[in-house]
C-alpha cells in the first residue's frame, strides 16, 4: 500500500489526491463522494466485500473509472466472475 502512496504522485504531472478505504463498501462510498476519480487499485482480499464483488459493483457504478486488482492469492472464481460481469 504504502509503495503506491509513495510512487503514484511522482508519475502524475498534476499533482493527485491518495484515498484509502478500510473495505468495499467504504471505497463505494469515497468513490460516490469523488466523482474525479481517475484510477482504483484493490487486492481480493478485504474486509467484508471480497475484491472481485467491489469491483464488479464499481464497474456498473463508475464504469470510467480504471480498475486495478492485485492480489498474490489467485482464485480462478473470482477471476471468472470479474471477467463475465464486470
Amino acid at each position: 500500500r504504502r509503495v503506491f502512496a509513495n510512487t503514484l504522485p511522482k508519475i502524475f504531472i498534476d499533482p493527485i489526491e491518495i484515498i484509502e478505504a478500510e473495505n468495499g463498501q467504504i471505497a463505494l462510498d469515497v468513490l460516490a463522494n469523488n466523482p474525479d476519480t481517475i484510477l482504483i487499485f484493490l487486492d481480493v482480499n478485504m474486509p467484508f466485500m471480497k475484491g472481485d464483488e467491489f469491483l464488479i459493483q464499481a464497474h456498473i457504478k463508475f464504469p470510467k473509472v480504471i480498475k486495478v486488482m492485485l492480489t498474490g492469492q489467485a482464485d480462478k472464481d473470482a477471476i471468472d466472475r470479474v471477467t463475465k460481469d464486470a
